[in-house]
């Protein structure tokens, strides 16, 4: 499976950029490495073309692990680009922690 995810550094706290089509969402997100489950994320999503903001958006373990999501700041005419950019990251986050 191809992923548009690029590790740029890994530690306790991870960086990555993810980039499709006309968007790029910079990330950092955290593993708890006892059980390999991811604590939480954060991204900057930016217009690929230009590199203008988009928007924020945070997800926390709320439990049972699972991902809350918050988005903060994304015009309703880019909302539904924005919730599939974020699914896709999301997979492929979770792709990418339970190779290692």
């Amino acid at each position: 499976m191809t992923t548009n995810l690029k590790i740029n550094s890994k530690s306790e706290q991870t960086t990555a950029t993810y980039t499709k089509d006309d968007y790029r969402a910079e990330i950092t997100y955290n593993v708890n490495s006892e059980d390999n489950i991811i604590k939480d994320i954060n991204m900057s999503i930016y217009d690929n073309i230009n590199g203008n903001y988009i928007c924020n958006v945070n997800a926390n373990n709320s439990g049972n692990n699972l991902l809350t999501y918050n988005i903060s700041g994304v015009l309703q005419s880019k909302l539904t680009d924005i919730v599939t950019l974020i699914e896709e990251v999301s997979l492929a986050i979770t792709s990418t922690v339970s190779n290692e």
